[in-house]
């Protein structure tokens, strides 16, 4: 099993795409810290691409050594990943169909993906494409993305020695009323807490987990967990909840645990 994989120093990107409405642009991609607040396509059941455009003489792996990205969340089950030197998407030198799976735990679709793992050749190209194909989305409703996230995917040296704490939040106000009834209203999406007890063993594993703490409380970074055992759609944009607490044993032997909540 891979271990716990992690972005968190996001890329630079341009982005565009050929379809819009104007009250949910192309922009919206670049809003890390609010991703239900969406681009959105104003075409329907046809093909659309969003291009980034990572800046003149620059490619995507020349900024990040072994990139990654991360869509969340997208109400479309499948687009394919493309790389090109320019911005045409008819037969690209770098084009890769990727499935997007729903996360049980928010109801959202979402996925991450090491470019590496998509294909052998390295994304040498200043675009990257995200194509959607014509297709009816999972709610019948224009295309939808919330995010996009690119950047250098760095794996922990180990995974947590214990099961992984995963518990779904849901945001509702809840009304006592007269004769012992009660009325709950949702008033927003559901936030998944993640927390991970570590048993670390040496200055490596120890420091991977002190430089989760340096991005502070407001920062957030992306993390994907193949030890839920679903697939891309188990990683989520995160921030800590609080410092970690560390337990310090004979020989350097460190515990504690990493609380996570989810971005929204």
């Amino acid at each position: 099993m891979a271990n716990v994989r992690t972005i968190l120093s996001f890329t630079d990107y341009t982005p565009t795409a050929t379809s819009a409405q104007s009250q949910f642009p192309v922009t919206a991609l670049k809003n890390y810290r609010k991703p239900l607040q969406p681009w959105k396509a104003a075409a329907y059941g046809s093909t659309v691409d969003v291009t980034l455009d990572f800046g003149s003489g620059n490619t995507l792996s020349g900024l990040a050594a072994d990139p990654g990205i991360f869509l969340n969340p997208v109400n479309v089950a499948s687009v394919r990943i493309q790389g090109n030197s320019s911005s045409s998407w008819a037969t690209p030198p770098w084009d890769q169909p990727v499935t997007i799976s729903k996360d049980r735990e928010n109801g959202r679709y979402k996925g991450f993906w090491r470019l590496a793992d998509l294909s052998a050749s390295a994304f040498t190209y200043r675009f990257l494409n995200i194509r959607i194909t014509a297709q009816t989305s999972v709610d019948v409703l224009p295309y939808r993305i919330g995010d996009v996230i690119v950047g250098q995917i760095i794996e922990w040296t180990s995974n947590p020695l214990y099961g992984t704490q995963r518990k779904r939040g849901d945001v509702v106000r809840s009304v006592d009323l007269q004769g012992g009834s009660q009325e709950v209203s949702k008033l927003g999406e559901p936030i998944v807490y993640l927390n991970y007890p570590f048993s670390l063993f040496n200055a490596t594993e120890l420091n991977e987990q002190l430089d989760l703490l340096d991005l502070g409380l407001d920062q957030p970074f992306v993390i994907w967990d193949p030890g839920l055992g679903n697939g891309s759609q188990d990683a989520y944009l995160v921030r800590r909840i609080e410092a970690m607490p560390l337990t310090q044993t004979f020989l350097q032997f460190y515990e504690g645990q990493l609380a996570l909540r989810e971005v929204t």
